[in-house]
């Protein structure tokens, strides 16, 4: 078996590059990490860059992975430890927080982790499926609205607020985060597309789906969605960054 795998970023229109991709094979062992830095507070730039050393650092550092779920719990949380307490040279608290997704491939097995609002998709069998949730206060709305703690109106009345994300790496005991317990089988042919929202916002499923149909490598994958963010050259196009990761049988 073989792991395919290539990613790429761009700042698009933003100040700053505040995303932050890794990605690396060994020994059949396949990892990739998308973080978003965040933008609405003062040092995304430095929670997304720590994110990702800490990850490759650790990923490195293991010769093994026997529990990648509780990998990926003890590495989730630590990092928003990390995160949380970052400090300047005067001691001062640094108000940083970055959204996370990760991948792992193992063999055939399929593990992935997320917090925030960046994203996951499977393509198999002909499919493009998102497997994460959005961590903002909608998804805390629909929770409440659902066992009745809300009524229908109060819920219309704070969907202005619904894409503030309540959860990211740095905000502080973790509340909400999705880690998957059990493998997903990969079949030959199988990918996995992580992304941050520059990507997800500005392309729909179809025009992903369109693109990795149209393209025989996961480098021209990468390529031709990053050429349509660019082509689109949308106002105020945030930092976009993917990682697309192929599993092969043989």
């Amino acid at each position: 078996m073989s792991i395919e795998v290539f990613g790429k970023t761009i700042q698009g229109k933003r100040r700053k590059q505040e995303d932050n991709i890794f990605y690396q094979t060994r020994s059949g062992v396949g990892m990739a990490v998308v973080c978003d830095g965040m933008g609405g507070l003062t040092d995304g730039d430095w929670a997304s860059h720590i994110a990702v050393q800490l990850m490759k650092k650790h990923f490195n550092k293991r010769q093994s992975i026997d529990n990648i779920p509780n990998f990926y719990y003890k590495e989730i949380h630590h990092l928003d430890e990390v995160i949380c307490r970052l400090e300047d040279e005067k001691n001062n608290q640094i108000i940083a927080g970055t959204t996370y997704v990760s991948a792992v491939i193992e063999e055939n097995n399929l593990y992935w982790a997320s917090v925030g609002d960046s994203k996951i998709y499977i393509f198999s069998n002909n499919s493009l499926n998102c497997v994460t949730r959005a961590h903002n206060y909608k998804l805390r709305l629909d929770d409440e609205l659902a066992r009745g703690v809300i009524t229908k109106e109060q819920y219309d009345n704070e969907q202005k607020r619904a894409e503030c994300l309540i959860s990211y790496l740095g905000v502080g005991n973790l509340e909400f985060y999705d880690i998957s317990n059990e493998p997903y089988i990969l079949s030959d042919g199988d990918m996995v597309i992580l992304c941050s929202d520059g990507v997800s916002n500005c392309l729909t499923e179809e025009e992903i789906f369109g693109v990795i149909n149209n393209c025989t490598t996961v480098c021209e994958i990468v390529e031709q969605i990053i050429t349509k963010i660019e082509i689109k050259d949308l106002k105020g196009q945030d930092n976009a960054s993917l990682i697309v990761m192929r599993y092969r049988a043989s």
